[in-house]
């Protein structure tokens, strides 16, 4: 009995067919055995959350809007000081690159950015 390409083929694509749809079904079996455990039990979950109830009850809420602020004021500042870093050492690679184009071809376009890696506006 010798096996050619195509009943290699064949097997193959048996196998990976096997090994697909048993996967799912066991998959299923499993889903189905943990959702047999819940038949017949109630399960709510109930979650509200009243922005007045928690206003009125906290006396500090000032405190907290304050801490809030400062922490959004923080965070944009932050983000405002790395756009900067980035634009900066983007100005400061760019310009390095500009003089490398140069000497390895003269004749090149530029792609009319900006320094700091902008369009134009």
């Amino acid at each position: 009995m010798e096996f050619n390409d195509k009943k290699w083929d064949s097997l193959t694509l048996m196998v990976q067919a096997f090994f697909k749809w048993g996967g799912i079904a066991l998959s299923i079996y499993f889903m189905s055995k943990a959702f047999s455990s819940l038949a017949d039990k109630v399960t709510i979950a109930d979650i509200n959350v009243d922005l007045s109830a928690v206003l009125t009850q906290n006396e500090n809420c000032l405190v907290q809007y304050i801490s809030a602020a400062t922490i959004v004021f923080v965070a944009l500042k932050y983000g405002y000081n790395q756009r900067k870093l980035r634009l900066d050492k983007t100005e400061q690679l760019s310009n390095h690159l500009l003089e490398l184009e140069k000497v390895i071809d003269p004749k090149r376009s530029s792609s009319e950015l900006t320094n700091s890696g902008q369009t134009p506006k």
